[in-house]
């Protein structure tokens, strides 16, 4: 089974050294927790997923983000909601190297880059 993505944003405010130690933390998080993206159990054949949640920095989920993943070599993009425990899940996708987009009312939206997507 893939590991919950927790996905943290930033309240948008005027650049400052808090916010910048929070958003650099933050990164080093989803990168740690993205590298570990698998294939998902529950997923068809040859396909996989990612599936997470999405949090503010105090740990607060964010019902009704946009979540997009977008394949980097075709450029395809599926998106969904993040419910209102802040989860989501984007399946079926094809194995492959992806982009995550995050965005929510409010929030400074999150790219992240190089999210490996593996088959069954």
């Amino acid at each position: 089974m893939i590991s919950n993505v927790l996905s943290r944003f930033e309240r948008y405010s005027a650049p400052g050294t808090r916010q910048l130690r929070q958003l650099l933390s933050f990164g080093v998080a989803l990168l740690v927790t993205l590298s570990l993206i698998g294939s998902a159990g529950a997923q068809l054949a040859g396909k996989g997923a990612i599936t997470g949640t999405v949090s503010d920095p105090t740990g607060a989920v964010v019902p009704g983000a946009t979540v997009t993943a977008t394949n980097t070599a075709t450029k395809v993009s599926v998106t969904q909601t993040s419910a209102s425990a802040g989860e989501y899940t984007i399946s079926p996708l094809e194995p492959g190297i992806y982009t995550i987009n995050v965005k929510a009312p409010g929030f400074e939206g999150l790219n992240q880059l190089d999210v490996h997507v593996n088959a069954l």
